[in-house]
C-alpha cells in the first residue's frame, strides 16, 4: 500500500480539527523536504567532482551533466567568478 505523503495527512488532520496532529504532521514533512534537500546536496557534488576530476576534464572545462538545472547554474556561477578571480579568459561548459 503506497504511504499518504505527510501534506496530504496534515490536511487531514487539520480537517478533523486535531490541531495537534497537523501541527507535528506538518513539521514532519518540512524535516524530511529539509533531508531531501541535503541528499540532493551531496549527490550533486559527487556528481560534479567525478565528472570534473582532474584526469577526466581539462582545468578550462567543466562538467555539468547529470546535475539538475538549477544546480548546474549555481556551479556555472561559482565556477564563473573562481575563473575571473583567477584571471582566466575562458570557460568550456
Amino acid at each position: 500500500m503506497d504511504k499518504v505523503p505527510e501534506p496530504a495527512l496534515a490536511h487531514n488532520a487539520y480537517e478533523r480539527g486535531d490541531g495537534a496532529a497537523a501541527h507535528e504532521l506538518s513539521e514532519e514533512g518540512k524535516r524530511h523536504g529539509a533531508l531531501m534537500d541535503q541528499y540532493n546536496k551531496q549527490a550533486s557534488d559527487f556528481i560534479f567532482r567525478e565528472n570534473n576530476a582532474v584526469d577526466r576534464v581539462a582545468g578550462d572545462t567543466i562538467d555539468l551533466h547529470g546535475q539538475f538545472v538549477e544546480e548546474a547554474e549555481d556551479i556555472l556561477e561559482q565556477r564563473i567568478r573562481y575563473a575571473q578571480s583567477t584571471g582566466q579568459t575562458h570557460l568550456h561548459v
